[in-house]
């Protein structure tokens, strides 16, 4: 491309002399040497851990306190980029190399650092993403407009469990990356809801409870392949009608509803800071560990979109461990082209010598060089004398066992969705087993409780699962096989769903595994209990009294 940055940007002839230290133009630094940042922006949580750990930690390693001469080079490098891409395009920030913890610059795609870490949890992008949004305290860039002062390494951030979007996108890039995945970071804008990780709107993603039912459909239907169908009823034309009719005016006063004013509703004011807000995600590519589309993952909560349906509204720099891409299409995120090496569409800051002397296989490398001509002796050269990336100076990624299996930050955690609320706990730090609570409420101000469904580990009579109905003052509990009982005459040995209406009735579901053989055990209170029976040598199938 003939009137792009790259071809203005080759193998220049600093490359090839002494590295010299260059005053960097950082954001936040002025020429007199004061900190902009700390006079206008206040204190956040991450500065105060940023400056706790530079006081307690007494031998910092090189790394994080210093730069290697590659990296003073490719800061160099990255200078002339900003520099030349000022000239071609105008006036516009850059977000490159921002300071770590010890004021040191770093280019961003040198603070990724893949790791492989020897959980299940984190194999996966789905588990890995929703793990890491429970893991972390999420914290709100203030303001929410400019970019963060400090870039943590990701070692430093998995320790403190805390940070903001850039973090945990950083973090969770990371461990993408050391199990397979094509992963990158991205920033850009996003709307309230996104920044600020308010989910009153939005479903709860943990009601799966229905899948079982949809599995049952499922399998009615397959069994039901090879049956003679009968004929359809005869259907009305005017209750099909007046059917669908109600089921509009039904979905429309759901939408009134959710527009209604509410505490938690992220439309009910004005955001002066609309459109200006700034945010960071991971962008998964198709191709490795058989992913089949492109998608978003947003850290914060660990949901997955699809890109062409997603949230955020632009993007500004794409960057993963080898390279950083400045986007240059002017739309919105969910029509932005990916098409990364592709000069019209991006502007990418390390040259790739695999790509000029074609290695790369893929065949998009090749668009931003020139014709596609073969490379000759010289030219293959020429690659080799490119600036690569050095390695990453952040530590290598880990999570102990015991901060691994709390899995909470400070071992509990509480999400509100739309008419719905979720807690979770730590293993064995609830007396008793409790590891997560789901309560759905009627009304959106969550007020009118209409279901609590809790979940249990680690219990000795082996429950793990109880439903509760507070207006119907119903309780059904599940159990897994194993539950002792206190005597051999005793009802609760090898109970599996206990169920009480208070007051009316109670019922006792058994597993097939009894000396006496009951399988259900049923009590009218006050009225009649009988009892089902099944495989017992006396033929017994039913008693009541």
């Amino acid at each position: 491309a003939d009137h792009s940055l790259r071809s203005r940007l080759k193998v220049n002839p600093f490359f090839l002399v002494p590295f010299f230290l260059v005053p960097f133009a950082l954001p936040g630094i002025m020429e007199d040497g004061s900190n902009l940042t700390e006079r206008m922006e206040p204190v956040t949580q991450k500065a105060i851990r940023c400056r706790r750990l530079v006081a307690e930690v007494q031998t910092p390693n090189p790394q994080y306190c210093s730069n290697t001469p590659k990296e003073e080079l490719l800061l160099e490098h990255v200078r002339e980029f900003e520099e030349q891409f000022v000239n071609v395009y105008g006036n516009r920030f850059l977000f490159l190399c921002p300071p770590n913890e010890y004021g040191v610059p770093k280019f961003l795609p040198s603070t990724l650092r893949p790791t492989h870490l020897p959980y299940k949890e984190l194999y996966e992008v789905e588990s890995c993403a929703q793990f890491l949004a429970d893991f972390f305290n999420y914290d709100e860039l203030n303001p929410p407009d400019r970019y963060p002062s400090v870039i943590p390494a990701p070692h430093s951030v998995l320790q403190w469990q805390a940070g903001d979007s850039f973090d945990l996108s950083i973090a969770l890039c990371s461990l993408l990356l050391g199990v397979g995945y094509d992963a990158y970071c991205v920033s850009g804008f996003a709307p309230r809801f996104i920044t600020t990780r308010n989910e009153a709107r939005s479903a709860c993603p943990q009601l799966d409870w229905n899948q079982v039912v949809r599995t049952e459909k499922s399998q009615s239907t397959e069994d039901s392949e090879f049956t003679i169908h009968k004929k359809p009823p005869l259907a009305s034309e005017y209750r099909q009608a007046k059917k669908e009719a109600e089921e509009n005016d039904k979905i429309r006063l759901e939408e009134e509803e959710r527009k209604s004013d509410s505490e938690d509703d992220p439309s009910s004011e004005e955001d002066e800071h609309e459109n200006r807000r700034i945010h960071c995600w991971v962008l998964v590519r198709k191709g490795c560990r058989e992913v089949a589309d492109d998608m978003y993952v947003e850290p914060t909560t660990g949901r997955i979109y699809e890109v062409n349906r997603c949230p955020y509204l632009k993007i500004d720099l794409i960057w993963n461990h080898r390279n950083l891409w400045v986007n240059m299409q002017v739309c919105n995120a969910s029509q932005v082209q990916l098409d990364l090496y592709n000069s019209r569409f991006f502007e990418y800051v390390m040259l790739n010598a695999d790509a000029r002397i074609g290695l790369n296989g893929t065949g998009n490398y090749n668009e931003g060089l020139e014709g596609g001509e073969e490379m000759d002796g010289g030219k293959v050269e020429e690659a080799a004398q490119i600036l690569d990336m050095p390695p990453s100076w952040s530590e290598r990624l880990e999570i102990s066992r015991e901060v691994f299996h709390a899995r909470c930050f400070k071992g509990e955690k509480t999400i509100f969705y739309h008419k719905c609320k979720v807690e979770q706990y730590a293993p064995y730090t609830q007396d008793d087993g409790l590891v997560q609570r789901i309560t759905l409420y009627k009304d959106i101000r969550r007020q009118i409780p209409l279901e609590v469904r809790e979940s249990f580990k680690h219990r000795r009579d082996r429950l793990h699962e109880r439903l509760r109905r507070p207006m119907q003052n119903e309780t059904i509990e599940h159990f897994y096989p194993g539950r002792p009982s206190s005597t051999t005459s005793a009802g609760g040995g090898a109970l599996k769903q206990y169920r009480e209406i208070s007051a009316v009735s109670r019922e006792l579901l058994f597993y097939n595994s009894r000396l006496d053989g009951l399988v259900q055990c049923v009590e009218l209170i006050g009225k009649k209990m009988f009892e089902f029976f099944e495989d017992r040598d006396d033929r017994l199938v039913y008693h009541s009294v």
